[in-house]
């Protein structure tokens, strides 16, 4: 739940703010569960509604240079590996009875995220309360004009960042992010942060059942080097 911060209530929120920063952690293993939420934009048609995004949720789990991000929906269910160390990662998908896997080098998983010509950020002079964590506010304009809001925590530093490049330059931990798609607002949420222990089996990629994909880079042309 978002607060709106009144003048009364901002001297609070500093003083929580420095304590929080006074008390920063690495994240270096733990679960991170986000909502994901979408309304409808006025004028726009509902019959647009991203079919991948309805009733979805986005975990994420990290052990020190481990990351993997499940990602599921009423459509599909798709998990990411991230070596933290190699800079690598994979990308496994899952729709009905199909199962395809596809390793990403170090400038495709960049490329997957479309992270390799993002804008740098734009921090924003404003502190939000979100899911009882003080954030920071910072706009990204990403080369495919898609405009993204970003409320960040410095209270946990993940140990690993790389599994989401967008985020990689921030000196915190995404609490919320919000952007528009398909005459859509889609908000990501963080709902619970677990600072436990994560066996080292989730984070084992498939071996069998799967059909191989090699990964082509969707903006890549004859013209570019």
């Amino acid at each position: 739940m978002k607060k709106v911060l009144t003048i009364g209530f901002l001297f609070f929120i500093t003083v929580k703010g420095i304590a929080q920063i006074n008390n920063q952690r690495i994240l270096s293993e733990g679960k991170i569960v986000y909502s994901i939420e979408l309304l409808a934009l006025e004028g726009s048609e509902k019959g647009k509604e991203p079919a991948a995004l309805k009733g979805a949720s986005q975990t994420v789990w990290i052990k020190g240079n481990s990351v993997r991000v499940d990602f599921n929906s009423s459509l599909r269910k798709q998990t990411l590996f991230y070596n933290g160390a190699e800079k690598t990662g994979v990308v496994w998908k899952k729709s009905g009875k199909e199962q395809y896997l596809t390793p990403l080098n170090a400038e495709q998983w960049l490329q997957y995220f479309d992270a390799v010509d993002s804008s740098a950020f734009v921090l924003i002079d404003e502190v939000q309360d979100i899911s009882g964590l003080i954030c920071k506010k910072a706009l990204i304009q990403r080369r495919d004009t898609i405009a993204m809001t970003l409320f960040y925590t410095s209270q946990y530093i993940p140990f690993t960042k790389g599994y989401n490049p967008i985020f990689s330059n921030i000196n915190g931990l995404p609490v919320q992010y919000i952007y528009m798609t398909n005459g859509y607002q889609v908000t990501f949420t963080l709902k619970t942060l677990e600072n436990v222990p994560v066996a080292a089996s989730l984070f084992e990629e498939p071996t069998s059942g799967f059909k191989l994909l090699e990964y082509k880079n969707p903006r890549k042309t004859g013209n570019q080097k």
